[in-house]
């Protein structure tokens, strides 16, 4: 049976093994940690790796090493200096990963998430802020608020009705985008890819811009691109396309512009 340990005011927590932690002063450790719980409602300095079942951060952390964590809740500031390792994630505050972010569960951001490296997530849901410097891959991801990545954004269903920046390549095999404001990304690939406004009553629509859209099923609505390839192809009203390719069907509304048509079929 390992103890407990809590600090009121000024401690530090050395290197060991521990049932709970409970910080509601000013704390650093020295040495790696491993715990079933730990409590932060003042500030801390983590400074070894830390093993733990769960994390609950009230006020402000710093991880100077490698994590380990099964349930982490923020609601005030976390920042994590190296590689980390994480199962269930609530993300209410600030946090900062300086490098690789792994989720292994589910990710639920309502505060501002911002990762200078790569995030690898199983289950994204996004109604805060979502920024990624490097690649994001994900199972599923749902994004309601803001989403920004300066690499690829790749995995299984990927659903947004928020806004949306993209640097890289979007590639999963269903996706569904009811854009806010102006999106913008660079590539869009998947089986079935689907952009449109609201079946609903919706007044904070926008539209899509893109240069390359390819997929097998294709739906667009107030999009702009320059080449959109596919088997079966729908272009709704409000979209301004450069170059169509398809091997399938194609419907092209009035109101919509697409400058040259291409059919490839054998």
């Amino acid at each position: 049976m390992y103890n407990d340990t809590k600090i009121f005011g000024d401690g530090v927590i050395s290197e060991g093994k521990y049932n709970k932690i409970k910080v509601m002063g000013n704390s650093t450790t020295n040495g790696n940690i491993e715990c079933k719980e730990m409590l932060i409602m003042g500030d801390a300095e983590i400074n070894g790796s830390i093993t733990a079942k769960k994390v609950k951060i009230m006020g402000d952390s710093r991880f100077h090493n490698n994590i380990n964590i099964d349930l982490l809740t923020t609601l005030g500031d976390c920042s994590l200096d190296e590689d980390s390792i994480i199962g269930l994630t609530k993300i209410k505050g600030d946090l900062k990963a300086k490098k690789d972010l792994e989720v292994r569960e589910d990710l639920n951001i309502t505060g501002e998430v911002r990762v200078q490296g790569r995030l690898k997530g199983n289950n994204i849901k996004v109604l805060g802020e979502l920024r990624v410097a490097k690649a994001l891959t994900f199972d599923n991801i749902n994004i309601l608020g803001g989403l920004e990545t300066d690499g690829n954004c790749e995995g299984n269903n990927f659903y947004s009705k928020g806004g949306l920046k993209v640097k890289g390549l979007l590639s999963a095999d269903k996706i569904e985008i009811i854009p806010k404001s102006r999106c913008i990304i660079e590539e869009i690939g998947g089986s079935e890819i689907i952009i449109r406004k609201s079946r609903w009553i919706d007044f904070g629509y926008g539209s899509l811009t893109s240069k390359v859209i390819e997929g097998d099923n294709i739906t667009l609505q107030d999009t702009e691109c320059e080449v959109v390839r596919g088997h079966n192809i729908t272009i709704l009203e409000g979209c301004s396309i450069g170059k169509v390719e398809y091997t399938g069907k194609i419907t092209i509304d009035k109101d919509s512009k697409v400058v040259e048509e291409v059919c490839l079929k054998n």
